[in-house]
């Protein structure tokens, strides 16, 4: 619905209203809801260690708890359930071709920037962090108590 309110005023589309059926719309809502509530909830555990970017003369605390104890990028993939609630809501093709290049976009940013910068700065807590972690989601060893699978 957002989105294409949006496209709409760039003359993208020229209806400004979801062609989403009313479920979709309201899961839509709700996985927006949910991505938005864990963006703020992992920023907030960041503390003084947020940041936009990395800044290679910067030395911050490596984030750990929280949301952190089992998922490495927990406000990437909070914004990424806000953009995909956002492409469900809307029933827009477009907005689902944006959450996959934000996909793409982050999956480079981590893989390329990030994760070089804190294992240079962080070493062997954060290889053994990233032992333990999912990059954006839980491992499923984790949610599952590293179990070996039976049968």
């Amino acid at each position: 619905m957002i989105t294409a309110h949006g496209l709409a005023l760039f003359g993208v589309v020229t209806r400004a209203a979801s062609t989403a059926a009313p479920a979709l719309v309201a899961v839509g809502v709700a996985v927006f809801a949910a991505g938005l509530v864990l963006v703020v909830r992992a920023q907030a555990a960041m503390g003084d260690s947020w940041r936009v970017g990395v800044d290679t003369n910067e030395r911050t605390e490596l984030v750990t708890h929280g949301l952190f104890a089992t998922v490495r990028n927990p406000i990437f993939a909070g914004m990424t359930l806000c953009l995909a609630g956002t492409a469900l809501a809307s029933g827009s093709w477009i907005a689902a071709i944006a959450v996959a290049a934000f996909v793409v976009g982050i999956e480079l940013q981590v893989r390329l920037v990030e994760e070089p910068y804190l294992r240079r700065v962080h070493g062997q807590s954060f290889t053994t962090y990233v032992q333990r972690t999912g990059r954006f989601a839980p491992r499923w060893t984790a949610m599952v108590g590293n179990r070996a699978p039976t049968g």
